[in-house]
């Protein structure tokens, strides 16, 4: 009996010094974004939370591109890429490469952020705008019919059957995501139609 309990308390040490082991390890590797979490709790009680430095350099590098800074926008760019290359960041190095006019910099960029994030509209209009320039119709037309198609599904997918059980802030965002979907695909469509009469082509609902 008093081996049993004794295994059982070395069992129970080992647990523990896992569990410790394991917490410090977490804490090591996500030591940021558990610091910006604890600090940012406070803030999120009230409403007013804190952003992380991802999103303040991606609101940085969209102003800088605005103000037609690239060098700045640049720089900004490369670091968001830096801390993750899967972010919304590519979107905005393709519009960089764009205003710089290294067209197909932007191709490979918004081409490759469509296949991460397949309902931006404004990234498919983009790729679209870029083959028109170079004279292929066809390609822009295929790339404007994807992202149509995406947002379609999406429009289908997300109409929100209202519950009125749940808050109505929820009903509200559902409604919002529709909305968006559903507003991405008119100016998709929009422009293919445009693109496909210019193409000589007519587009088949």
């Amino acid at each position: 009996m008093a081996e049993k309990l004794s295994l059982r308390l070395i069992n129970l040490v080992y647990m523990n010094l896992l569990i410790f082991i394991t917490i410090a390890v977490l804490v090591t590797c996500y030591s940021k974004e558990l610091n910006w979490a604890t600090g940012s709790f406070s803030d999120y009680l009230t409403g007013d939370i804190e952003y992380p430095r991802e999103i303040t350099l991606y609101r940085e590098a969209e102003y800088y591109l605005e103000e037609r800074d690239l060098d700045s926008a640049k720089r900004l760019l490369e670091e968001l890429i830096g801390i993750d290359p899967y972010s919304e960041a590519r979107y905005l190095l393709g519009e960089y490469y764009f205003l710089a006019g290294d067209y197909d910099s932007s191709l490979r960029e918004l081409t490759e952020y469509t296949q991460l994030y397949q309902t931006n509209s404004g990234a498919y209009l983009k790729v679209a705008k870029i083959y028109e320039k170079s004279g292929d119709k066809k390609k822009a037309i295929s790339i404007l019919r994807r992202g149509l198609n995406e947002n379609l599904d999406n429009v289908e997918r997300y109409k929100p059957d209202l519950d009125f059980s749940v808050e109505e802030e929820c009903n509200q965002k559902a409604q919002q995501v529709y909305e968006t979907y559903k507003y991405q695909s008119k100016v998709l469509k929009k422009e293919l139609i445009l693109l496909e009469q210019k193409a000589g082509h007519l587009w088949q609902q």
